[in-house]
């Protein structure tokens, strides 16, 4: 396990590094995701994969985590990991931590259902500290790292979101954009 100081000494040599080029910093990630069956498919990136599907009540068989898994879990991951980042940035010293995220939305708009909103009405993030920290402290070092969590900024701010199909290994003339 990385201690605070090894986890800020990373965090400044990556800073450092980014700020005297910037460019460094601008990549394009990709996941890829193929269908198995039914609703089940495998999502892949940079050697790492895991299996999805939906509940049985939608469909799948309901034997592996959701895309409504998958967004909450990387949300309350990376906002966990932005909070362990800024408390070793500010010297924070805790014993325990704990994100819960909740969301707020009608399933019936992934149906399609008439009326039913799409998406998330609300996200909430609840963290649980076990700290005897100075409280200002704290807030200082969970404002940082809510304005710098990657995912966070993702549901907080609308980002584009273009869909381009390539039909039998082609490529398709129409292309969808939304955002």
């Amino acid at each position: 396990m990385a201690s605070q100081e090894a986890i800020k000494n990373a965090i400044d040599r990556a800073t450092k590094t980014l700020t005297a080029k910037p460019e460094a910093g601008r990549v394009t990630k990709t996941a890829t995701v193929e269908w198995v069956d039914g609703l089940r498919c495998v999502a892949s990136e940079g050697g790492f994969s895991v299996t999805c599907d939906m509940p049985a009540a939608m469909g799948g068989d309901g034997g592996e985590p959701g895309p409504g898994h998958l967004s909450r879990s990387a949300l309350g991951v990376c906002q966990t990991i932005s909070l362990a980042i800024a408390f070793a940035r500010h010297s924070v010293a805790f014993s325990g931590l704990r994100v819960r995220v909740e969301v707020d939305m009608d399933a019936g708009g992934g149906l399609g259902i008439e009326g039913a909103a799409k998406g998330y009405a609300a996200t909430r993030c609840i963290v649980e500290l076990e700290s005897d920290a100075d409280p200002k402290l704290i807030d200082k070092a969970m404002g940082d790292a809510w304005s710098n969590s990657q995912i966070g900024n993702v549901f907080s701010q609308p980002v584009p979101l273009s869909c381009e199909l390539h039909l039998n290994s082609g490529h398709a003339a129409a292309e969808l954009r939304r955002g």
